[in-house]
């Protein structure tokens, strides 16, 4: 679901538009979708995931039940890893360069 204005906001940057009203507004919106589907209902599908996963632990082999589980812990992980990468790269960009707001003092 993000997808869409994460493609928007690579365009602003390659049209010279970075720090734009545009962008901020994109970057707002695919912040919060971002947050809303991958973290929090991803969130809550992993629980139900896990919850599963203890409800069959004894019909399933151990190894296939690890391999699931480790990449449940993996695939959320980088969700948090992204969106804190996400938050970084948003300040970044409209924070004002250090030089100018050095002259402005």
């Amino acid at each position: 679901m993000s997808t869409p204005f994460l493609n928007i906001h690579w365009f602003l940057d390659k049209t010279k538009q970075t720090g734009s009203t545009w962008q901020i507004v994109n970057g707002a919106i695919l912040m919060t979708i971002f947050m809303v589907v991958r973290l929090i209902y991803g969130g809550y599908q992993s629980s139900l995931f896990w919850r599963t996963l203890g409800d069959i632990r004894d019909q399933v082999p151990m190894p296939l039940l690890a391999i699931y589980a480790i990449g449940n812990i993996f695939l959320q992980a980088l969700n948090w890893y992204w969106f804190y990468k996400m938050i970084f790269a948003m300040k970044k960009r409209f924070d004002p360069p250090k030089n100018i707001a050095q002259k402005k003092q």
